[in-house]
């Protein structure tokens, strides 16, 4: 008997070919004006011309100026693009007691 390919087995196979999926210009934009008012740490990009990865190192400052940049991030960009996976962590930054809280968003397919 002779096995069939499955159509998700072969869209996934087109995939891993094609590389990572580039950044959509939408998405930089909405970004950029995001973060606009917002102490940025770091980023980080790769992919030239068009980047396939972003990370960015956020400090919005309290625990709830935290937790509304990384639910609105989230929602916001999942709906830009469903196709380009988002990873957002909330961190504390301060030890024995949290002063600060940073937001870190990575945007894409991590680097090799």
């Amino acid at each position: 008997m002779e096995m069939q390919s499955r159509g998700s087995d072969e869209l996934l196979k087109e995939a891993l070919r094609s590389g990572p999926r580039p950044i959509d210009d939408r998405m930089i934009e909405y970004l950029a004006r995001k973060i606009r008012t917002i102490d940025v740490n770091d980023i980080l990009v790769k992919g030239t011309p068009r980047p396939d990865w972003l990370k960015a190192v956020l400090l919005p400052g309290d625990a709830q100026a935290a937790g509304a940049l990384a639910g609105e991030l989230l929602q916001d960009l999942h709906r830009e693009d469903k196709a380009v996976p988002v990873k957002i962590s909330v961190l504390t930054r301060g030890i024995p007691w949290p002063e600060q809280f940073k937001v870190e968003l990575e945007i894409g397919q991590g680097p090799a």
